[in-house]
């Protein structure tokens, strides 16, 4: 039987006790398998990859990483070790002077000596095509190229699971095909939200629109 990573049940969420923005969410991601999640603007779908992360708590509902039930904070801080979140918005994910400090930052935190941490990065930087920009700093860099970047320094550290919230917002033609073609290893196991169907058609296993609080099955 297929290892489960994520599983949420009857989860719910609502902003300031008003009403329920999420109602009875239940989902469950497998190893090596990748959900799709789609939906208007404002339907929460950005707010359930919050809670998965531990970014927000649930009103009600259990939610369990690794086989582990997440109580509380420290719970999901070990969870998220071994997670890759993307951030909508780049500008949220980047913090660091110069593309190379910020993509290496990760792999020096976690133990990696500055050669291989370096190695690492330039081979990714050149699989999103942002390997002539290595030593840019950030706020030189296109909105797409942001978003590559912050692609490619969650995606270096081979987390177990991926949570990516509109992975292709910003990202032109070539950007998009990169993406696909690197998410299309069968290894990988995701959480991508994301408006654009056909993009979630291409790669996930199930694929769920959330509408008026609730997650239904489309795929």
């Amino acid at each position: 039987m297929a290892e489960v990573l994520i599983k949420l049940e009857k989860v719910s969420f609502s902003y300031f006790d008003d009403k329920e923005l999420l109602t009875d969410i239940d989902l469950v991601l497998f190893k090596n398998k990748k959900i799709g999640i789609t939906g208007k603007n404002g339907s929460g779908k950005t707010t359930l990859l919050y809670l998965i992360v531990g970014l927000l708590k649930p009103k009600k509902g259990k939610i369990e990483i690794f086989g582990k039930l997440m109580e509380k904070e420290e719970d999901f801080k070990a969870a998220r070790k071994k997670m890759g979140f993307l951030f909508q918005n780049p500008d949220h994910q980047l913090f660091c002077p110069s593309v190379m400090e910020e993509i290496t930052f990760g792999l020096l935190l976690r133990g990696e000596d500055k050669k291989n941490a370096k190695q690492k990065a330039l081979e990714f930087l050149e699989i999103f095509s942002l390997k002539e920009k290595a030593d840019y700093p950030i706020y030189q860099l296109s909105e797409g190229e942001k978003k590559r970047l912050a692609l490619a320094e969650i995606l270096v550290l081979f987390p177990e699971i991926l949570i990516l919230d509109e992975p292709t917002n910003d990202l032109d033609e070539e950007g998009k095909e990169i993406l696909i073609n690197f998410l299309k290893n069968p290894s990988l196991s995701a959480i991508i939200v994301s408006q654009e169907k056909s993009f979630l058609y291409s790669l996930c296993d199930g694929i769920y629109q959330l509408k008026e609080g609730k997650l239904n099955i489309l795929h």
